[in-house]
């Protein structure tokens, strides 16, 4: 079930990148059929980072109301803007851009919802590689739409349809794309369950302990000998079942709540039903294997029941000024850092613009240009799948460090190329770049968003990351062809290579490894002021209890304490409260 809920849940990242990908090759036809000057093509590309800062600003409330609604309202929105793009006609592009706007709205509201809706419904072990399916499927649209576009370019394509649709010029068949997307968006909306985080919210604990259970069942990783929270062993669908796991399950002492609501299920004596019900493999059918799988679920509740309680008894809202220079100041500002240099190391904004380049520096035909894209998305596809697969193996740390170097000594590359006016070496370099950027800040930034957090303030600091980072793109997006044109390629690559470098720097100096660390624990390391989190900052093993879990917190509920007198009370109740919640 994890594996299927991660897809559904990460699928409204495709029509993203299906979006962008429309984009970034309809960009030299809107120049050559509908007349656009530079500076309307950099404003339609700025207006779909535009639009996406204050989608991801409005996406606030509509992660509160679950997931389904945020995600068919992005199905809507994508649909709606390429409709509205599509019914523009020259001299008049305010519709294109009007309709940009729109569609960069919807991307702004996958941004902020996608990758927390994953980090709900993965387990902490498995977190990376989960959200990180979000950045797979974000590409994986990039490149599926640069594919249709180039073969509908193709000359036989583009007379075939000629024929069929006389009235309707190319540009206008490619920006009407996305609509089919959206309608399956649309219907895969309706099939999200609401992650086990809201249900506690509401007090369905029972439920969310269901939903648990399904995403901790794992079934075959184990018989082929993948390693505890290995990729292999997540991709079977499963969790650990081996017997020095189950062994270590029945000999630790459990609480009391949570070995009650064990008791009550593995004996089929509660109303989720017994393990019976669930599809399980045959080799799941004993006891033992039962119980390790339960209390695997069970630790997770616990986590997500501790989070919930010490979020809710904060009874003050967060604000933008709380959460720069309140209890998470750290994180908050670290997140910001690297939603500027996320854009502004200008990746992006050069594979945007590869097509238009090609044609403009070097005189290469539009199907050519097409082509060669097309091979640099493939490239990225394959980097964020090698990210996905070993994100919680190397750890976010190492990966952005390593990221952001290689893309510096890219973008310097990318320089050269273009200065010996070599088409063929900046089509390498520049998917070298795009491979090393793909492999690394691209999925961790999501990453991070999702667990650098409490719950009170993870929307807030989500949205305000996101928003930042769009509106940085929005920026690079509509300077770079002027910029280009007033100090070169090479100065503007070099600017690009420089924040590159920066970003490592952050990285370096500011940012802790939570690689397999529960949310909570991450709360302590980010609260200590440390780099390398020590053994007390160690991940759970799997068999802590809630207890042992809330000292996770201790850190950050004294410095709430002391800048806010009046929830100390509130905060010294949290471990009664969790436990009456989870009994």
């Amino acid at each position: 079930m994890l594996v299927r809920l991660a897809l559904l849940g990460s699928s409204v990242g495709f029509l993203y990148g299906y979006d962008l990908g429309v984009v970034a090759a309809t960009l030299p036809l809107l120049a050559a059929q509908a007349g656009l000057t530079a500076s309307q093509l950099e404003a339609v590309a700025a207006h779909t980072r535009l639009g996406a800062a204050i989608g991801a600003c409005l996406g606030a409330r509509l992660v509160r109301r679950g997931p389904r609604a945020a995600a068919a309202l992005c199905a809507l929105a994508f649909g709606a803007g390429a409709l509205l793009a599509a019914s523009a006609d020259h001299p008049s592009w305010w519709p294109l851009a009007a309709g940009r706007l729109l569609s960069g709205g919807a991307i702004g509201l996958s941004a902020v919802t996608a990758p927390l809706y994953l980090s709900d419904i993965a387990p902490p072990s498995l977190r990376g590689a989960v959200v990180a399916l979000f950045e797979l499927q974000l590409t994986v649209g990039v490149l599926a739409a640069s594919l249709v576009c180039n073969v509908a370019q193709l000359p036989a394509s583009a007379a075939w349809l000629a024929q069929r649709l006389p009235a309707l010029a190319l540009w206008r068949l490619l920006v009407l794309l996305p609509v089919v997307p959206s309608l399956l968006l649309l219907c895969a909306a309706l099939c999200l369950p609401d992650p086990p985080s809201r249900l506690v919210a509401r007090g369905q604990v029972d439920r969310a302990f269901s939903l648990l259970l399904r995403l901790h069942s794992f079934r075959r990783a184990r018989a082929f000998g993948a390693p505890r929270g290995s990729t292999s062993e997540w991709a079977w669908g499963g969790t650990p079942t081996g017997r020095s796991r189950v062994s270590c399950a029945a000999d630790e002492s459990f609480s009391g709540y949570g070995a009650e609501r064990l008791l009550r299920f593995t004996s089929g004596s509660t109303s989720l039903g017994s393990f019976t019900a669930l599809p399980l493999s045959t080799s799941h059918q004993n006891l033992r294997t039962q119980e390790a799988i339960a209390f695997s679920a069970q630790r997770h509740l616990d986590a997500i029941v501790a989070a919930h309680t010490i979020s809710s008894a904060r009874t003050r809202r967060p604000s933008l000024s709380q959460l720069l220079f309140g209890r998470e100041r750290r994180a908050a500002r670290l997140a910001l850092a690297l939603a500027v240099c996320n854009h502004a190391n200008g990746v992006a904004t050069v594979s945007l613009y590869l097509g238009t380049i090609l044609t403009r520096r070097f005189g290469m035909g539009g199907s050519a240009a097409g082509a060669l894209s097309c091979a640099v998305l493939f490239v990225k596809v394959l980097a964020v799948v090698a990210a996905t697969l070993v994100v919680d193996r190397v750890g976010r740390r190492r990966l952005l460090l390593l990221g952001s170097l290689t893309t510096a000594a890219g973008l310097a590359l990318v320089a050269v190329a273009i200065s010996i006016s070599s088409p063929w070496l900046t089509i390498l370099f520049v998917g070298l770049t795009t491979t090393c950027y793909a492999g690394s800040m691209a999925p961790v930034f999501y990453i991070l968003l999702a667990e650098l957090f409490s719950d009170d303030v993870r929307i807030l600091a989500t949205v305000a990351a996101t928003s930042v980072t769009f509106a940085t793109g929005a920026v690079a997006d509509s300077v770079f062809l002027s910029l280009c044109a007033v100090v070169g390629y090479e100065g503007t690559l070099a600017s690009f290579a420089a924040v590159s470098i920066l970003g490592g720097g952050i990285v370096l100096r500011f940012l802790p490894e939570t690689k397999g660390l529960s949310r909570l624990a991450i709360l302590r390391v980010m609260a200590s002021d440390q780099v390398v989190p020590t053994s007390e900052h160690a991940a759970p093993d799997g068999r802590a209890t809630l207890q042992t879990e809330l000292s996770a917190e201790e850190v950050v509920g004294s410095q709430l304490a002391e800048q806010d007198p009046d929830e100390t009370a509130l905060l010294g109740m949290r471990t009664s409260s969790a436990l009456a919640l989870a009994a």
